[in-house]
This record gives C-alpha cells, structure tokens and sequence, in this order.
C-alpha cells in the first residue's frame, strides 16, 4: 500500500507541477533506427537554420566556413564546420545569446566538466525537461519506474552542498533520497547504511567513485543491505570493471552504466545487454570524429555534440573533451537507439585528505563557481593540495580563493591548500587534460 501511494504521488506531483515529463516518458516511444535518424536529420537541421538565424556567432560562424544550413541534408554535411571548444566559447560570449529568448525559461548553469575547465552556459526550460523525461527514460532500461524509491550518493551537481525547501519537497514527491559524499568519512558511511536500510530503497544511483567507496566500505565491514536493490545506476565518470563487479557482488544487483554531458544535451544509457550506451536522439546529436573532424566508427575518437531543441545556447559540433567509440552494429534488444560503444576519456580521480575523500565531480561542480579559465589540483601529501590556476582576469582571484578555502575546510577541517596562478597548464602531447593529479601515496 504505502508503494502505490508513493507511485500516486509522484505521478499527481508531476501532472501539476511537470506534464511534459510524463508525456515524454510514457508516449515518446522508441522507433526504428530509420525513423530515428529521419527525425534526428530534421531537428538538426531546424537548429541549425534557427541558429543562423538568431545567434549572432553562428551567423558569422557558418558564413566563414561557407557554410549554408538551408542546404543541409545529410549528417556527414556538419563535418565543414570546425569544432566548437569552451575557449572559443568563452571569449565570444555575448555572440552565443540567443536573440529574444525571454519566453524560453532560459536559466544560467555552470560546470566544471571532466576536462576542468570551468564553463557556464544557458539551457532552455524544455530542454531541462527533455532532460529530465531521458533520464527517468534512461533509468527504465534498468527496471525503473515514476515514483520506485532511489537513493542517490553523489556530490555537487547531483547533491548539493545545502538543497532548498522546494527541492527538499521535490526529493520527496519524487521519491528520491539523496546523500552528499562530498568529504564523507567512516562514520558518515556508516550512517549511510542506516539510513538506507530504513528506506529500503528500490534503486541506487550515484558517482562511480562514490558507489565504489560504500560498496568497498559495506564489503570491508560485512555489512548488507536488509534489501537487494534492482539496479545500480551509475555516472558522471569512468567506471572500470572492477569497480562494477565490487559493487554489482555486494548490492547483489546489475549496475547500469550512463553518460551525460548536460552542455551538449547528451545521455546515453545501458540496457539489460550491457554492451555499449544507447544514445539519446532527442536532445543531441552525438558525432565521434578523428583529429580531422571526420566521422568515424569502430575505432576511437573525440566525442563530439550538437543540441537539438535548444533555443536559449545552441552548440554546434562542441568539443566534449570525452573520447569513445562509436558500434559499428546495433544492439541485440528491441531498443533501436545508436550505440556508444566504449568511453575512453573519463577517468578521474578522487582526493583523499584526513581521512575523508571527495570525488571528482565534486570538485568540477566546485570550480564552475569559480572565475578560472583552467586548474589542475594536486594532492602532495596526506593533508597538502595545490591549485593551478588560470584567470583572464587577476581581479577575481581573491575572491575564488575563499570560495575554494571556505568549501574544503568546511568539510576537511584544517588542511594546506596552495594556490598557483599560472599562465597556463602543460597537458602532454596526444594526451588528455588530467585535472587531478595525485602524486601522495595515501592510498
């Protein structure tokens, strides 16, 4: 009884206060991969026309490259624009607004990215909502569905520092129950258990590292759940297969892998089949090119993504900073959506500082707040970490420095933090932006 209610009420929450959602969960059903890329065709092309049309740096953009959107009609026909990056971005700013978008919801959000880099942009009210209705979609695939109890263990962007009144009741409704991992110890761990046994939660979602650190935590302890979770859902950063197999051994449960990059209206989840990410074709249109720009497929390359449906900040052909490979075959389930077949270039890592660790993400999240153009953070003893930091304009240092104190120390008590303002980070040749680097031995 007290499931159904859930169920009805998470269903009559989002009737009021978000119909799209339902509506796209429920009615937007998968179609065949023709179908898929008919559509996928005409909604590039729609943004691309409407970019042209109402971005001044597209308008400039695509008459440099010769580029004439009225004419496209092939996928392959992107590859004469050049990749768009977060630099180019960054330093035309003002061009990127899109013209008469106040009846848009268009709503100013930042992240720090897997490449470090700190970036803000803007995003429509439908594309969060698209966004939203994919991942609850995306969720499915693992035996999800509106209103099933999900805990989450996350930082950051997936758990806040401190959620307001509305978003406490939207967890609630929702039927979601979230736990930061920002700095968490032993002890909070252990609360952790408590706290999820008592909720019995259907599902599970979170940060890699952080549902590594409670699986290993619970294993290490003989410790388990009084109930075994359907699903697994993890994100936001690599997730090795040995990772995967601690954590489907102690929640006796499959995970189920995604991707998102937010930014470029991305997501890609896995099926029961576990073998590769079916892309979303709603929200973006995800290329996997060679370091020419071209398409290419079955071997590796720079993922590469362009929002559909987007009228506040368009990207066209955005540099992710994220390198996979694209199948060559569809996938042996009914679900007709391309796939992903591997990410090759998210591997992060965490910081481990008196005693307590903070994932990757968490930090990405922290330094979007931040006015850096780059870092790098590096961990050098038990209790020392160095910022390198980048800025185009030196007057909003100071200010980050407390933001970057204030935060760490509130979580890790008293701790060296040094900070090195430099002109600009040396990244190896051939190599991706490493943003963490851990050169202490306490691990």
């Amino acid at each position: 009884m007290y499931v159904f209610f859930n169920k009805i009420l998470t269903h009559l929450f989002l009737i009021v206060y978000n119909p799209v959602v339902l509506k796209l969960f429920y009615f937007n059903k998968t179609k065949k991969l023709s179908e898929l890329k008919d559509t996928q065709l005409k909604n590039l092309k729609q943004t691309l026309i409407f970019s042209y049309e109402n971005v001044p740096f597209y308008k400039s953009w695509f008459d440099r490259n010769e580029f004439n959107p009225y004419e496209f009609n092939k996928l392959s026909d992107l590859e004469q624009l050049p990749i768009l990056n977060k630099n180019i971005i960054k330093e035309n700013m003002e061009e990127f607004e899109t013209r008469n978008n106040k009846s848009n919801g268009c709503k100013l959000v930042a992240t720090g990215g897997s490449t470090g880099a700190p970036f803000k942009y803007f995003t429509s009210k439908a594309s969060r909502n698209l966004s939203f209705a994919l991942l609850l979609k995306g969720w499915a695939l693992g035996g999800y569905r509106i209103g099933d109890s999900v805990v989450v263990l996350a930082g950051g962007s997936l758990v806040p520092k401190k959620d307001s009144k509305i978003s406490i009741i939207k967890n609630r409704l929702l039927n979601f129950h979230k736990f930061s991992t920002y700095g968490v110890d032993m002890d909070d761990l252990y609360d952790y258990y408590i706290k999820i046994n008592k909720l019995r939660p259907k599902f599970i979602r979170g940060y890699a590292s952080s549902m590594y650190l409670f699986a290993e935590y619970l294993q290490k302890n003989n410790l388990k759940l009084n109930r075994n979770v359907v699903a697994v859902f993890t994100t936001a950063e690599m997730l090795p297969q040995n990772q995967r197999q601690v954590i489907e051994a102690v929640f006796n449960s499959r995970v189920y892998d995604g991707y998102g990059l937010n930014d470029g209206g991305l997501t890609a989840f896995e099926c029961e089949y576990h073998d590769g990410y079916h892309i979303d074709t709603e929200r973006g249109y995800l290329e996997v090119v060679d370091e020419d720009g071209k398409l290419v497929s079955g071997r590796e390359g720079m993922i590469l993504a362009t929002t559909l449906m987007e009228k506040c900040m368009p990207l066209i052909r955005y540099d992710t900073g994220d390198l996979g490979v694209l199948a060559d075959l569809a996938c042996s389930c009914s679900n007709q959506k391309p796939i992903l077949k591997e990410l090759k270039g998210r591997v992060t890592d965490s910081l481990k500082i008196n005693n307590r660790v903070i994932a990757s993400p968490v930090l990405t999240v922290l330094m979007g707040k931040t006015d850096a153009v780059n870092y790098q953070i590096e961990q050098v003893s038990a209790d020392k970490i160095i910022f390198h930091l980048v800025y185009t304009d030196k007057e909003k240092i100071k200010g980050d420095i407390a933001t970057i104190s204030n935060s760490l120390r509130s979580k890790l008590g008293e701790i060296s933090i040094e900070i090195d303002i430099c002109d600009s980070i040396y990244v190896e040749p051939g190599k991706k932006h490493k943003f963490i680097i851990n050169n202490s031995d306490v691990y």
